[in-house]
């Protein structure tokens, strides 16, 4: 090295850095070059060996589907699979083309010889003939040719060649990876042989710079450490031109200095002793007046937060924690508890357990508390720890309790706070803030108070308007939304989820009228109307509200108004009526219904009667008149039993004559009856069943069948077949009627056997009918024990089938109301206190065919009617004990046990409206006929699925009594 660079450390430094840098950087890249020729030359044969491997196999896949295509030509004869195998052809010479051009050794040159020659022959060779034969479909001569020319052994030679030579891609991909991996690592042991080198260097280089560098920094340090100033002013570095020796010359120039400064340090170290003796003074005094400033703030936030819970916690269980965990901060306490004087002592606790504050409130000492009632102060009691409370002081230790009594406005004690200090008293002014305290405590538990009940009574009322059918909103007189009932939330509802959650402004309301209210802008400008006064009293208004099911509703208003007349609100009432509308269409349905079926067969009969009074007619022409008048007037008499028979069945005096009857002969001679009037349609029975015996009445099966028959021959225009099929079903015997015709609209399906229900259609008005064929089949069928169901395709037809229990005994000439359970005396309770009545009652109920037991005072009816449970109940409102009829009622609808029970009123007093209201069934206003309160219960047992069984007596050979079922009561 010059003797420039000698002068400085710092560049002789950098020197060998920069030599070293350069050394191994020159290695590396001479490495980087010859791993990425390696690597260059590797991906490029890989390159090309995956690319002969892919169109080795795109070529296999593409003569694969050729063959293919040629099998499906010879299968199908189809001239589509001609293109195809030519399209199959120009790939297989693309990728011939495209392998071609590839860097070929002599195996792949080898290959693609063979490629040539095997594609000439297959599209060359076979493909046309197969085409040809394959389009003349000349399957043999194929075969033959296949089997001569060896055509399936080229095919499979073809495919294993090409896996032979993917197989021989395939290793020599194995050997160029091996290849790359010597290489690698040729060139790793040549790149660490460098280093190694590189190494050596670095090592003499750091040598020379230890011996020249370290060592006169080393004996500085030595020296510096041991602070001998004489033998660092002997050190003979001071002579260096480098950094040892401008350090060597500042060394000794700060020693000097050193000594120098040491008197002077050691002077104003004495003076600032004394100083930090003072500063430590004053820092203990701002450190305890810091403590009592937290102290007290820790307190004034207590106190508001104290404060801030009494005014805005509700409740009760916060109420407390909040009171005694901030009570505990204010007074400086270490454990305390509040307790309301009240049943199930209500409390909080900081600084106790559970266990010891229940064990504390529960054995209360009644004499602390009366000291504390008649001196109506605070109490300190100063006591000495027992056990838990020292701890784990072994040292006797006092502790202080303050008792503090909370008064309510009629200064009686409602709460208890009790505070405890261990090894501190309680001062005056202590127990002065405490009852500060405790007064407000007093007020905070008074306003929890009120705002219990107010909120009972608000949750009462909500419960009462819940409990209301009809859909309710109250409005103050700003217009804002308070209440929303139960039954307008569940309207509200989607009918797939539970009810919606409160409704609390009026917007939200607005808004689902908007979305549900079909007039909605109308009946939001009424109830903006109402609450504006601009409505007359008892005004109302009909909508419809959109869902699963519209709903037809009526709103009305009441205005409510305090006792001095001021307007408090308005409350609107949303009343479902859709049951009432419905009821009005089918009155005005029927009436039209009975009109025009009443009308169009007297209208024939005549105007036939009036030709044959004033013409001449000819005897033929009289008959064929007399003919059509006598069909009208069959016609006109069936409708007229129809309205009759619905009739009887809904008022419960159908009777039925029971016996065994088998379906098979009575199916089978209807449809031989009907096939002779209807040629156009194809009427078969299907008895898988026979015999079919049933329990039954014969004439109501025969119109049953004869119903369902008739409407699929009159509901299939067209003709077509109508099948009867008679099956067995598990337990149940099964009757299907099917037919061809015009089908029902799914949305029809439910209320098929709805009285005057027709299918809203123009082909089906012109058929005509009244809608009641259906419904009384229903009526039939369910007396019998069975049950109809219908299935249907719109234009393809219908299928009615009816079911019937099976061996079931026939008793006699049994004679059986049209509905029931299989109960053959329905047993009644009658609940009057006037026995001439009640004898009355109970002889005219008897008559009917029930079981009727007299009781007539209030608390044995209800001991009576939970033993026996009868079916129905009649009660009366004045009864000879000191219950009511009204307590009679609401007792048995609270119980589960006889909610259900149908109980009809008898009573002189006027008051139908709180009847039905708590639940009765029906009112009968004294005097009354008998007769009608036996068809009121007839009619609810029978909607109720009660059998009745009536026994008249009747006589017998030799004047002997016998009884027998009668069916009318």
């Amino acid at each position: 090295m010059g003797a420039q660079v000698k002068k400085s450390i710092l560049r002789q430094i950098s020197l060998y850095m920069v030599v070293m840098i350069v050394l191994i950087a020159l290695g590396a890249l001479m490495l980087y070059v010859v791993e990425d020729r390696i690597r260059s030359n590797y991906e490029r044969e890989l390159i090309l060996i995956d690319q002969k491997t892919d169109l080795a196999i795109d070529i296999q896949q593409t003569m694969s589907g050729a063959v293919t295509e040629l099998r499906g030509l010879m299968a199908f004869r189809q001239e589509e699979f001609v293109g195809k195998i030519k399209v199959r052809e120009q790939a297989v010479n693309d990728d011939i083309d495209a392998f071609a051009k590839l860097e070929l050794d002599a195996e792949g040159r080898e290959y693609l010889q063979r490629l040539r020659v095997s594609r000439d022959r297959y599209f060359l060779d076979m493909v046309p003939v197969g085409i040809e034969l394959g389009l003349q479909g000349d399957t043999a001569e194929m075969v033959r040719l296949s089997r001569e020319e060896n055509w399936t052994e080229f095919v499979d030679q073809f495919r294993v060649e090409n896996i032979a030579y993917i197989d021989v891609l395939d290793r020599h991909a194995d050997d160029a990876h091996e290849e790359l991996t010597r290489d690698l690592k040729r060139a790793s042991v040549s790149f660490t042989v460098y280093l190694v080198l590189v190494a050596l260097i670095v090592g003499v280089l750091a040598i020379r710079l230890a011996k020249d560098i370290g060592l006169p920094l080393q004996e500085l340090a030595r020296v510096a450490k041991q602070h001998d100033a004489d033998l660092l002013l002997r050190l003979p570095y001071d002579r260096r031109a480098d950094e040892i020796g401008n350090l060597t010359v500042s060394l000794k120039t700060m020693w000097q200095q050193i000594r120098r400064n040491e008197r002077e340090m050691i002077e104003q170290n004495e003076e600032l002793q004394a100083q930090q003796e003072e500063l430590i003074s004053q820092q203990d005094e701002l450190t305890e007046t810091v403590a009592k400033m937290r102290q007290h703030e820790q307190v004034l936030e207590a106190q508001n937060r104290l404060n801030a819970s009494l005014i805005n916690t509700s409740s009760r269980d916060d109420l407390l924690k909040s009171i005694i965990q901030n009570l505990v901060t204010i007074q400086g306490v270490d454990k305390g508890a509040v307790v309301l004087l009240e049943a199930g002592y209500p409390h909080a606790a900081v600084g106790l357990t559970e266990a010891q504050t229940v064990a504390f409130f529960t054995n209360l000492d009644e004499g602390v508390l009366a000291r504390l009632r008649e001196e109506r102060d605070t109490l300190v009691i100063e006591r000495d720890a027992a056990g838990a409370e020292k701890g784990y002081h072994d040292l006797p230790i006092r502790l202080s309790d303050l008792f503090v009594p909370i008064f309510s406005q009629e200064e009686d004690v409602i709460a208890l706070l009790v505070m405890t200090r261990l090894g501190r008293a309680f001062s005056k002014e202590d127990r002065a803030q405490a009852r500060a305290l405790a007064n407000q405590v007093a007020l905070a538990i008074e306003k929890w108070r009120a705002y219990e009940v107010s909120e009972r009574e608000r949750v009462v009322n909500q419960e009462i308007l819940d409990s209301i059918r009809e859909g309710v909103h109250l409005f103050d007189e700003q217009g804002e939304l308070r209440q929303v009932n139960h039954t307008w939330k569940t309207w509200m509802a989607d009918e797939s989820t539970p009810a919606a959650a409160d409704r609390r402004t009026k917007e939200c309301v607005y808004r689902e009228l908007r979305e549900r209210a079909l007039q909605a802008d109308e009946l939001i400008a009424f109830i903006e109307g109402a609450m504006l006064g601009e409505r007359a009293d008892g005004e109302t208004r009909i909508y419809r509200l959109s869902g699963a099911e519209e709903k037809v509703m009526q709103v009305y208003f009441e205005r409510i108004f305090d006792q001095n007349g001021v307007l408090r609100g308005t409350v609107f009432v949303h009343r479902d009526m859709t049951r009432e509308y419905e009821v009005d269409q089918m009155k005005s349905e029927f009436v039209s219904t009975v009109s025009h079926e009443l009308r169009t067969p007297l209208s024939s009969v005549l105007g036939f009667t009036e030709l044959m009074l004033h013409k001449e007619l000819k005897p033929e022409r009289q008959r064929k008149y007399l003919e059509t008048i006598h069909k009208e007037a069959e016609r006109l008499t069936q409708l007229i039993n129809d309205f009759l028979d619905i009739q009887r069945m809904e008022a419960g005096r159908q009777s039925y004559d029971f016996a065994k009857v088998d379906l098979v002969p009575l199916a089978k001679e209807l449809i031989e009856t009907m096939a002779f009037h209807a040629p156009q349609h194809r009427l078969e029975l299907d008895a898988v069943t026979d015999p079919a015996p049933v329990r039954g009445d014969e004439a109501k099966l025969r119109q049953v069948l004869l119903n369902l028959i008739g409407n699929a021959m009159k509901y299939s225009p067209n003709g077509g077949e109508v099948r009867v099929m008679i099956r067995e079903a598990g337990d149940e015997l099964a009757v299907s009627v099917t037919d061809q015709g015009l089908g029902i609209p799914k949305e029809s399906l439910g209320h098929l056997f709805t009285k005057f229900y027709r299918v809203d259609n123009s082909d089906r008005r012109k058929i005509g009918g009244t809608g009641l064929g259906l419904a009384i089949c229903k009526e039939i069928v369910k007396a019998h024990d069975g049950r109809i169901e219908v299935e249907s395709q719109l234009g393809e037809g219908s299928v009615f089938t009816l079911y019937f229990p099976r061996n079931q005994a026939v008793r006699g000439n049994e004679v059986r109301l049209s509905d029931g359970n299989g109960q053959e005396m329905p047993r009644l309770m009658i609940v009057e206190d006037d026995d001439s009545l009640a004898l009355l009652l109970q002889e005219e109920l008897q008559e009917s065919g029930f079981a009727a037991e007299h009781v007539r005072e209030g608390e044995s009816a209800l001991q009576r009617i939970t033993e026996q449970l009868p079916d129905a109940i009649v009660l009366d409102i004045r009864l000879a004990d000191t219950l009511s009829g009204w307590d009679v009622l609401e007792r048995l609808k609270a119980d589960e046990r006889t909610a259900s029970i149908p109980i009809f009123i008898s009573s002189a007093l006027e008051e139908r409206e709180r009847g039905m209201s708590l639940g009765a069934n029906d009112y009968l206003i004294k005097p009354y006929q008998p007769a009608k309160l036996s068809n009121l219960i007839l009619q609810t047992l029978l909607r109720k699925e009660k059998t009745g069984v009536i026994m008249v007596p009747t006589a017998k050979e030799g004047g002997e009594a016998d009884e027998r079922p009668q069916g009318e009561a």
